[in-house]
């Protein structure tokens, strides 16, 4: 039994996939090409720009409070002067901040090049470095495409003691550095650590990823916000696990095993929490006077204590700095931020998972498919308005999925598809159900009311010429002796007889929504339940005959008035199972119906007397609520060999 429900089951699944077969090869191959664009990277710059929009429609999140911010924004600069500032200042910040035991201290500022103006503030600020003992300062790397190494520099030293150790394989990817350009060796002997601050902004110049690894002389080396955040985490870089192409893990950290999502070449997707009004920052001048303040019993402008063991970050934020760039946010944005930004997922576990190419290409083709299915079996409005609702369920579905599972989906390419999709499909529809709406129009125009005509030309899915079985009611009018009257008359009268009688006939067919199948000499042949599905077949073909009667009451006066004798007519009606379709030659073929109910249902019109409407058993089970009919003995018909049980219907009940 399941089997069977298995089978018909798969068999609707089949017929919905064979049946609107052209729509979804259109379809697929829609999603054939957008898939080809996608992997291409075509229209990546609007898949970016979409991105963006997630950010700023989600809103901004709080920072984790662990990261503090010590700018160097317009004010500090209206203190202290234009920018590079003396670096007895920075000694003097880093003098303040250790008195209050930050966990570690990082400087997204470059110090590679010793000062020549002032010898001096590379001891001071050196000496403060190794007082502080948790100062981190950052190199940069020339990209290998690159041509020229930043800046000059001095003696330097050996930066492989900061490397990861990770065996390069020849398949990787990573982001290839051709030189690196260090702290000063003073600074350099004194800080805790060091790390790349490379960025590299996407085709529009939006930063919305950034490498935490990046390889360089054969040796893998972290960026600043990993090795800051790793160090804040207890992990060392033993337990720094690098997987390409998916994740870096840092094992055994104070908040367990972290796997950051990344890219083959070693990038995260940075979850912004929002522009840098959202980050905890302090000016980097406050902080100094807070400190002289709090020196001498006075209450300081800001809460030093606010920086015990946190991550505290110091960074160029000035207008018009270098050190500015365009991010989902805001299009100016301070490195610092992205410094912060890149932490902050680490510390939260907040990280924005991009969706491998492999599941987004299925779900191109899966879009695909069901526009191929669905699109097809409606009309263009119930199509446009599928399409619209389907579009606004997936980019609902997007929105969700970042703002609250941090899963970045793709929205242009699936735009695309639905749209496009539904495009093709429609204008297929429209070129080819104009050629079948033709076909039907001369097929049936003659046979079918004009209403019923619409109805086809409106769902020509409906109708099928083919030929298939199914339950109809057939119904045989006839005149009676009408071939000896006929060899009383001229040859023009019976034409004219025969002409106003079939325009009666044809219209009462008509209005009870039946099928004209032919006319036969002085009989006329009709069907209910095709092409057009209707469950009350059986009834309209009674209300038909009756009508029938009754106009023939007013043919018969207008007859006698011309001195016509009267003519009467035998109906035969039964209900049951027939094949319907287009039957004929290549030459010559006619919409018809053929099996043993109309066989039976000719053979009542023969047996019928003068105004009398006989039908059959099948028919009377599904009338007999509404029609008054008297049982009549089992007749012998022709072609059967058992009696047959037959009714003459009397009328309609009343009420």
């Amino acid at each position: 039994m399941l089997n069977n429900y298995f089978k018909k089951f798969m068999g609707k699944i089949w017929s919905l996939i064979f049946r609107g077969r052209a729509g979804l090869l259109l379809s697929l191959a829609v999603a054939g090409v957008v898939a080809v664009l996608y992997l291409l990277g075509v229209g990546e710059s609007f898949e970016l720009r979409t991105q963006d929009y997630r950010f700023q429609l989600r809103g901004e999140k709080k920072i984790n409070p662990v990261i503090q911010i010590v700018f160097m924004g317009d004010e500090s600069i209206k203190v202290l002067g234009r920018w590079p500032w003396r670096r007895r200042y920075h000694a003097a910040l880093l003098h303040a901040l250790s008195q209050y035991k930050p966990r570690v201290i990082g400087y997204d500022v470059l110090f590679t090049e010793p000062v020549t103006d002032f010898p001096e503030d590379d001891r001071f600020f050196a000496k403060a470095t190794k007082k502080a003992g948790n100062v981190y300062y950052p190199f940069f790397f020339t990209m290998k495409e690159e041509k020229e190494v930043r800046g000059e520099t001095g003696p330097q030293f050996n930066i492989e003691e900061f490397a990861l150790n990770y065996q390069i394989r020849e398949e990787d990817s990573f982001l290839q550095a051709s030189e690196a350009t260090l702290p000063i060796i003073d600074l350099a002997a004194n800080m805790k650590g060091t790390g790349f601050v490379n960025v590299r902004p996407d085709m529009d110049g939006t930063t919305r990823r950034v490498p935490l690894v990046m390889k360089y002389q054969g040796r893998l080396y972290p960026s600043l916000s990993l090795k800051l955040v790793s160090d804040y985490l207890g992990v060392e870089k033993n337990n720094i696990r690098v997987i390409p192409g998916q994740y870096i893990e840092l094992k055994g950290s104070q908040l367990g095993d972290i796997k950051i999502p990344v890219d083959r070449e070693g990038q995260m997707l940075v979850n912004y929490p929002g522009s840098i009004e959202s980050l905890w920052t302090s000016d980097f001048v406050q902080v100094l006077q807070s400190y002289k303040q709090a020196e001498i019993g006075e209450e300081p402008i800001i809460g030093l204590s606010d920086f015990k063991d946190k991550i505290v970050l110091v960074g160029l934020t000035a207008t018009g700095s270098a050190d500015l760039r365009a991010i989902p946010f805001a299009p100016l944005y301070p490195q610092v931020g992205v410094l912060a930004s890149a932490i902050n997922s680490v510390l939260n576990q907040d990280f924005l998972i991009p969706v491998s190419r492999g599941t987004n290409v299925l779900l191109l083709l899966v879009l695909g498919i069901i526009m191929g299915i669905s699109i097809p079996r409606m009309r263009p409005l119930n199509g446009a308005l599928s399409t619209f609702t389907l579009l606004i369920f997936y980019l609902l579905l997007v929105f969700y999925s970042f703002s609250q599972k941090s899963l970045c989906l793709t929205v242009v390419y699936p735009g695309t598809i639905i749209f496009f999709s539904y495009l093709s499909i429609i204008t297929y529809k429209y070129a080819t159900e104009e050629k079948e709406k033709k076909r039907i129009k001369s097929i049936f125009q003659r046979y079918v009311s004009s209403q019923v005509v619409e109805e086809l030309l409106m769902s020509p899915d409906r109708v099928v010429l083919g030929g298939r079985r199914k339950e109809i009611t057939v119904l045989f009018a006839d005149i009676r002796n009408f071939t000896g009257m006929a060899s009383r008359m001229a040859p023009e009268e019976v034409v004219d007889i025969l002409n106003e009688f079939f325009t009666m006939i044809t219209e009462v067919i008509f209005k009870y929504n039946g099928t004209l199948d032919k006319y036969i000499g002085d009989a006329v042949m009709a069907i209910y339940g095709a092409p057009i599905e209707e469950e009350n077949h059986a009834e309209r073909a009674l209300e038909t005959a009756l009508e029938m009667q009754k106009r023939m009451g007013l043919l018969e006066k207008r007859f006698l008035e011309r001195g016509i004798e009267p003519i009467k007519i035998g109906i035969g009606i039964t209900t049951g199972e027939a094949i319907i379709g287009n039957i004929g030659s290549l030459r010559r073929m006619e919409y018809t119906a053929i099996g043993d109910s109309v066989n039976l249902a000719s053979r009542l019109e023969e047996v019928a007397k003068p105004d009398q409407i006989l039908i059959s058993e099948n028919t009377y089970r599904m009338v007999k609520d509404i029609v008054k009919a008297k049982v009549l003995k089992p007749m012998a018909i022709r072609g059967k060999d058992e009696l047959v049980q037959v009714y003459e219907v009397l009328g309609l009940k009343i009420g």
